[in-house]
C-alpha cells in the first residue's frame, strides 16, 4: 500500500513550511485487524498484542519487496511499521529500527528517506532530553543510529555525552570502549588529528595499566595514523616503538618491513645518514629470515638515496648487489629494473659500454616477460655508437630464467602437474599475504601470472592482475602496483569492458602522482573523469575531478583548480554527495581567500556552512571562516 492511500494521515501544510516528514505522522489502527478498539479509548492488552503481530507482518512484507528490488514500496511499508510500532513500543524500539533502516536507505542512496529517518531520530531526542527520559541505553541507541545513517556530527555528540557518563560512574572499561568508538569513527571520517589525541589517551591508559598487547594495538594505529596524516616525525616515533617491542618480543617476521618504512621516514625528514642505517640493518635481517623481497626493497631505496646525494659508485655496488637478491626468487621486473637503474648511472657517467651491456641484459628480461621491450630499445638506441666499445665492458653476471618444466618432468598429464603447481605458489601466496610478509606475496603472484599467460588463460590472468595490485599497494610500491594496474587497464580496453575502467584510472593517477609524474597524472585523472561521466559513476567522477582539482592546487595553479570545482558543483549532486560538496565549497573559498577575494571567499564558506548544517558536521569550522574572511575584508 503506497503512501499516497493515507489521505486520513495528510496533514495541511504550507508551502513556505515544506512538506511534512511522513516518519512524524499518526498511523490510524489498522483495519485489516478485527478487534478495533473502541473510539477515543487506550488500546487493551490485545489490541497492543495484534498491533504488533501487524506491525512484524509489515517488517516483513517490507524486507521481502526490498529484496524483490522494489525499494520504494519497501520504505513506504516500512514507515507504516514504524507509526504503528510507536503506539505499543519504546522510544528505544523505534530509535533501534529507524537505525536499521536508514541504514538500508543509505546503502541506495536515498536522499529522500535519509534525512527524513535523521529528521525522526533528532525529533525523538529532543522529545527525549526535555522529558529527562535520556538514558544511557537510548544514548547508545541513538549513537549507533546516526553511525547507521552516516551522520558522524550527530553521532559524536552523543558519544562525547556516554563518554562524560562513563567517566562519572568510573567505569573504566566503558570509558575505553567508548573512546576506541570515538577514535575508529574519527578514523572512518579520515580526521586523523582528532583520532590521534583519542589513541594517545588511549595509549596513556594502556601504558599505565600494563596492558603491552593493547599498547601494542594502539601504537601500530598512532603509527598508521601519523603516516596518513603526514606528521613523519611522530610517525617515527611510534614505528620505533613498535620495533623495540618486536625485537624484545623475538618477532622477527615484521621488523624488516617496519625497518624499510622508518628509513623511508627518515629519508622524508632529509636525515640521510640515519635513513642509510635503516635502510641497511632492514637488508640485513630480511636476509637472515630469508625474506629476499623485503631485502630487495631495501637495497633499492638505499641505491636510490645515495644515488639521489651524487653518491653513484655506492649506489651502482648496491644494484650490482640487488642482482643477486632478485635472483633468489626468480623477481624478473626487479631484475629488469635493476639493469636500467645501472644503465643510467653509467650513462651518467658517459660509460657507455657498461650503459649498453645492462640495457641489453634488461631487454632480454623485457622480452622474456612481453614488457617495456621499447624502454630498452630506445635507451640502447641513445647510446653513442662511435664510443660504444672505448671501454672494457664489465660483466653483471647472467641471470638465466628457470628452464620450462617439460611434459617428462610433469607425468602422463602435463595440465595436473601445472594445476598442481598453481595450487602450490597459490597456497604459498596466501601464506605470505596472512603473514603480511607483501613483497615475498607479489613474488609468487609475479610467477602465477607468468604461468596464466603461458597457459592463454586471460581469467585467470586477471584474477592474478588484481592480486599483485593489491599486494603492490600495500607493499607500498608505486612503480610495481602502476604497471600492474597499467596491464590490467589495458586487458579492460581490449576486452570492452568499461565498467572498471574509471576507478582503475583514479588509482593510476595517483601513482603517477607518488612518483611526482604529475603530467600523467593529470591526464588519467581527466580520461577517469570523462569516461565515468559517461557511464553515470557520478561518484567516480566527482573523485576523479577532486584529485585533479587538489593536484592542480598544489602545483601553484589555483585558476585551473577553481574552473575544475566549478565543475564539481555540477557533477556532485549528481550523486547527491552532500560531503562532497560542502567539500568543494571549502576548498573554493580556501583559493578565493588566498587571492584575496573575500567577497567570493565568504560566498563560499556560506554555502559550506548551510551544507555543514544540513549535516550537522564541520558548523563551527565554517562559522570560523567566515568570521575571519570577513574581518580580513574590513581591514
Amino acid at each position: 500500500m503506497l503512501l499516497v492511500c493515507f489521505s486520513p494521515l495528510t496533514l495541511a501544510q504550507s508551502d513556505e513550511e515544506g512538506p511534512i516528514n511522513p516518519l512524524e505522522l499518526v498511523e490510524p489502527y489498522p483495519e485489516e485487524l478485527q478487534s478495533q478498539p473502541p473510539e477515543d479509548e487506550e488500546l487493551t492488552p490485545e489490541n497492543k498484542k495484534e498491533l504488533r503481530q501487524f506491525a512484524d507482518q509489515l517488517n516483513a512484507q517490507a524486507a521481502a519487496e526490498y529484496n524483490a528490488g522494489n525499494p520504494q514500496q519497501a520504505f513506504e511499508i516500512w514507515y507504516r511499521a514504524i507509526r504503528l510500532q510507536r503506539q505499543v513500543g519504546t522510544p528505544l524500539e523505534e530509535v533501534q529500527t529507524l537505525g536499521r533502516v536508514g541504514e538500508i536507505a543509505w546503502g541506495d542512496n536515498n536522499t529522500v528517506v535519509v534525512p527524513q529517518v535523521r529528521e525522526r531520530l533528532e525529533t525523538i531526542q529532543q522529545e527525549a532530553e526535555e522529558s529527562n527520559t535520556l538514558d544511557i541505553t537510548l544514548l547508545k541507541a541513538f549513537a549507533k543510529a546516526y553511525e547507521q545513517i552516516r551522520a558522524p556530527g550527530k553521532a559524536l555528540v552523543v558519544y562525547e555525552q556516554i563518554l562524560a557518563d562513563d567517566r562519572r560512574r568510573g567505569d573504566t572499561e566503558a570509558e575505553e570502549a567508548t573512546l576506541k568508538t570515538i577514535g575508529k569513527l574519527h578514523l572512518a571520517w579520515f580526521d586523523y588529528p582528532k583520532a590521534a589525541l583519542v589513541y594517545e589517551e588511549l595509549l596513556a591508559k594502556a601504558e599505565v595499566k600494563g596492558d603491552s598487547e593493547e599498547e601494542l594495538i594502539y601504537i601500530q594505529e598512532l603509527a598508521y595514523i601519523y603516516s596518513q596524516s603526514k606528521e613523519t616525525a611522530r610517525a617515527v616515533k611510534m614505528k620505533e616503538r613498535l620495533e623495540a617491542i618486536y625485537l624484545a618480543q623475538d618477532n622477527l617476521t615484521p621488523i624488516p618491513a617496519l625497518q624499510i618504512s622508518i628509513a623511508s621516514d627518515y629519508a622524508t625528514l632529509n636525515q640521510l645518514e640515519k635513513a642509510s642505517e635503516k635502510y641497511q640493518e632492514a637488508y640485513f635481517r630480511a636476509f637472515l629470515v630469508e625474506q629476499f623481497a623485503y631485502a630487495s626493497d631495501a637495497l633499492e631505496k638505499l641505491a636510490q638515496l645515495y644515488g639521489s646525494n651524487a653518491q653513484q659508485e655506492i649506489s651502482l655496488e648496491i644494484y650490482e648487489l640487488l642482482l643477486q637478491i632478485e635472483g633468489k626468487y626468480y623477481n624478473y621486473y626487479g631484475l629488469m629494473n635493476a639493469y636500467d637503474q645501472i644503465g643510467q648511472l653509467y650513462q651518467e657517467q658517459k660509460d657507455y659500454p657498461q650503459a649498453r651491456r645492462a640495457f641489453e641484459k634488461g631487454l632480454e628480461l623485457a622480452k622474456s616477460i612481453n614488457y617495456e621491450e621499447s624502454h630498452f630499445l630506445t635507451r640502447i638506441a641513445e647510446i653513442p655508437e662511435q664510443e660504444s666499445e672505448a671501454l672494457v665492458i664489465k660483466d653483471f653476471g647472467e641471470f638465466l630464467p628457470p628452464e620450462p618444466v617439460t611434459p617428462e618432468e610433469l607425468g602422463s598429464n602435463p595440465q595436473q602437474g601445472v594445476e598442481a603447481q598453481e595450487a602450490s605458489l597459490n597456497a604459498i601466496a596466501q601464506g605470505y599475504r596472512q603473514s603480511y610478509d607483501y613483497l615475498q606475496a607479489a613474488a609468487t603472484y609475479e610467477q602465477l601470472l607468468i604461468l596464466a599467460q603461458e597457459q592463454l588463460d586471460p581469467l585467470k590472468e586477471l584474477t592474478y592482475l588484481k592480486e599483485l595490485i593489491a599486494v603492490y599497494d600495500e607493499a607500498q610500491q608505486p612503480e610495481n602496483a602502476l604497471r600492474v594496474k597499467q596491464k590490467l587497464e589495458t586487458n579492460y580496453i581490449e576486452q570492452a569492458t568499461l565498467a572498471p575502467l574509471p576507478a582503475l584510472q583514479i588509482a593510476i593517477a595517483s601513482d603517477y602522482e607518488t612518483l611526482n609524474q604529475l603530467d600523467q597524472a593529470k591526464e588519467k585523472y581527466q580520461q577517469a573523469y570523462l569516461l565515468a561521466f559517461s557511464l553515470q559513476e557520478y561518484s567516480l567522477a566527482s573523485d576523479a575531478l577532486h584529485k585533479l582539482a587538489t593536484l592542480y592546487r598544489s602545483n601553484n595553479q589555483p585558476n585551473i583548480a577553481l574552473q575544475i570545482y566549478q565543475q564539481l558543483l555540477v557533477v556532485e549532486p549528481q550523486s547527491y554527495n552532500s560531503y562532497g560538496l560542502m567539500k568543494t565549497y571549502d576548498q573554493m573559498g580556501q583559493i578565493y581567500l588566498e587571492q584575496n577575494n573575500y567577497a567570493q571567499a565568504v560566498a563560499a564558506f556560506q554555502e559550506g556552512l548551510r551544507l555543514a548544517q544540513l549535516l550537522d558536521y564541520n558548523v563551527i569550522y565554517f562559522v570560523t571562516k567566515i568570521q575571519e574572511t570577513t574581518q580580513l575584508s574590513s581591514q
